[in-house]
C-alpha cells in the first residue's frame, strides 16, 4: 500500500475499523498481555472435588472398613501406617516412605481423637493442617449415588484428602484417607 492509498475499512458486527497487520510479533505481544491477565502464579487451590482413589491409595478396602471417629488406639495406628507408608498400602511391608509423617500428623490425630462435628472442619485450629475449608463434593465410583454433601466433607493438605462421613447427623462419625490425585511430593 503506498502513502495515498488508504486501508479498506472493514466491517464486523459491532463496529468499523481499519485492517491491521499484526503479525508474529503482535500475537506474541496479545499472548504476553492475556497471560499477564490472567496470572500465571502458582497457588495451592484446592479442587471443587474429591476423588477418592483405588484401594492401594485409601485407608479403607470398603465403605464397611472406615475408620470410626473419634479416633481410638486402633484407628490411630490404621492411618499411622498408612501415612508412613506414603500414602499406599502396598508399601506396608517395604519400609517407610514418610518418617516425618508421625511427628506431622500427630497433633492432627489428637484432633480427631475428640468429639467433633460438621462445624469443626471450619475451625482456626485445623489451618496447621489444611489448605481450605471443607469440600462438600465426593466423587467414589464404589458408591451406588452419589454422596449428598449432607453427608460427607473433606479437606486437603495437598498430600492426602481427609474425607469425613456424617450421614445421620452433623457429628463426625467416619473418616477415609486418600492420596490426592497429582499431590505435592512427599516431603515438600
Amino acid at each position: 500500500m503506498n502513502s495515498n492509498e488508504q486501508a479498506a475499512p472493514v466491517r464486523t458486527l459491532f463496529q468499523t475499523t481499519t485492517r491491521v497487520s499484526c503479525g508474529v510479533g503482535g500475537l506474541i505481544v496479545s499472548l504476553l498481555l492475556l497471560a499477564a491477565a490472567g496470572g500465571c502464579a502458582r497457588t495451592e487451590a484446592v479442587a471443587p472435588y474429591v476423588a477418592i482413589r483405588e484401594a492401594q491409595f485409601r485407608t479403607e478396602e470398603s465403605a464397611v472398613d472406615r475408620i470410626a471417629l473419634p479416633l481410638d488406639a486402633a484407628g490411630r495406628e490404621r492411618i499411622r501406617k498408612f501415612l508412613r507408608s506414603g500414602g499406599d498400602t502396598r508399601k506396608y511391608d517395604t519400609g517407610v516412605v514418610d518418617p516425618g509423617a508421625e511427628q506431622r500428623y500427630a497433633g492432627l490425630l489428637d484432633w480427631l481423637s475428640a468429639d467433633r462435628t460438621l462445624d469443626d472442619l471450619s475451625s482456626s485450629e485445623l489451618k496447621r493442617w489444611f489448605t481450605g475449608g471443607p469440600v462438600f463434593q465426593v466423587v467414589d465410583a464404589r458408591e451406588r449415588y452419589a454422596l449428598s454433601d449432607t453427608q460427607v466433607a473433606a479437606m486437603s493438605d495437598g498430600y492426602y484428602w481427609w474425607v469425613f462421613f456424617h450421614p445421620r447427623s452433623k457429628h463426625l462419625d467416619q473418616l477415609l484417607v486418600t492420596r490426592v490425585v497429582g499431590g505435592k511430593p512427599l516431603g515438600d
